[in-house]
């Protein structure tokens, strides 16, 4: 703004320099204001819910499985409502290019390589045309059980346009607590059997129960893989770490309605320097949690819940400009510990389900 006025007297000056001082300060308020309302909104329009299911139907399993009823209304509520339905690869794409994406996108993805993904859940997707990643374990393929899926039936599976068929390590166990050597060992054993038997590369890995260590994550991002994703719960959003991207876990005890759609519902809770940076920690021994809010939810701070899996509330510390230092009550003992954290988020609409913010983190135990 060009000011070339000439001001006969002072009296006249003042007044106008308060008035264009105080216009000045109105717009760099509005921009400031403008500013964090478009940072929190550039993190919803480019987020997404993941979704990890493992073995659908199989009730002697209810830690891993969903009973067929459950996934049923899963998918009755995705294609019912109002959601966008993507598949992994296509997400990921639009996360690296920052692009936006449709409002309330949810992706499904199914752990383990079991059968009764064939049997319950194949013939729900082909039918509502859902796109998924299936994540397999190649020594379980290998041993030709009706537990799982064929190599056959893979291939079936992976000539069809919805199904992303990506890898777990070999076998489907613990590395976080693994040398090196082991670590790629199964990484590589698994992609060789993966190029023998279905001509190609996979794209995706996924951490076998959502473990893992700075180590392990160190060496599953040297690979070549466009994404790795963790069990660590919250929405994804196009500054997630690409390599322990958040899902949201279904099982019989934690599938019900009500939780699926809190689940699918839920928003990014955008934050910055993590501590520690180490998931793995000592047995008995109390971690040290903080982290900075993105700035545009900083003011929000006081609104902010976390929760620690077996433990009472935590103590949480709220040491000003977004920054949070969490204080668990106790040792983390068991052999996964989750920690969530959550902020409400206003709603518009009278009658509008409540959603939430939400952060998780998954830390696992090293025995001494």
């Amino acid at each position: 703004m060009r000011i070339g006025v000439i001001l006969l007297g002072m009296g006249y000056y003042r007044r106008h320099i308060i008035l264009v001082t105080a216009l000045l300060l109105c717009g760099v308020f509005a921009t400031a204001t403008n500013s964090r309302a478009q940072d929190v909104e550039s993190y919803d329009n480019r987020s997404a819910v993941i979704l990890s299911y493992h073995r659908i139907g199989e009730d002697r399993f209810p830690e891993t499985s969903i009973r067929v009823s459950q996934f049923q209304e899963h998918i009755g509520e995705l294609v019912n409502e109002v959601y966008s339905l993507r598949s992994l690869d296509r997400l990921v794409s639009d996360f690296k290019n920052e692009e936006p994406i449709m409002a309330r996108a949810v992706s499904l993805t199914f752990d383990g390589g079991h059968k009764s993904f064939l049997e319950h859940a194949w013939p729900l997707l082909k039918e509502y045309m859902i796109p998924a990643t299936i994540f397999i374990s190649t020594d379980l393929i290998d041993r030709q059980s009706e537990e799982y899926l064929s190599w056959s039936d893979l291939r079936m599976l992976k000539r069809h346009h919805l199904i992303t068929i990506g890898i777990h390590p070999a076998g489907y166990t613990r590395l976080h607590d693994h040398s090196p050597q082991d670590i790629r060992y199964q990484i590589n054993k698994a992609l060789g059997r993966y190029r023998e038997e279905l001509k190609s590369d996979p794209d995706f890995f996924a951490y076998p129960f959502g473990e893992m260590s700075h180590q392990y994550y160190e060496i599953v991002r040297a690979y070549d893989f466009a994404a790795a994703l963790g069990q660590n719960s919250g929405a994804a959003h196009f500054h997630s770490d690409l390599y322990n991207l958040p899902r949201f876990v279904m099982t019989e005890n934690y599938g019900n309605l009500d939780r699926f759609r809190q689940a699918i519902q839920s928003r990014p809770l955008p934050v910055t320097d993590i501590s520690p940076a180490d998931m793995l920690v000592d047995s008995d021994t109390t971690p040290r949690i903080g982290f900075t809010l993105a700035q545009s939810l900083a003011d929000k701070a006081d609104q902010l819940s976390c929760f620690i899996s077996g433990q009472t509330p935590p103590h949480i510390e709220r040491l000003g400009g977004g920054r949070v230092e969490i204080r668990p009550q106790a040792p983390f003992n068991a052999d996964r510990t989750r920690m969530n954290c959550t902020i409400p988020v206003q709603t518009t609409q009278p009658g509008e389900d409540p959603a939430w913010r939400w952060f998780g983190m998954l830390f696992v135990t090293n025995e001494r």
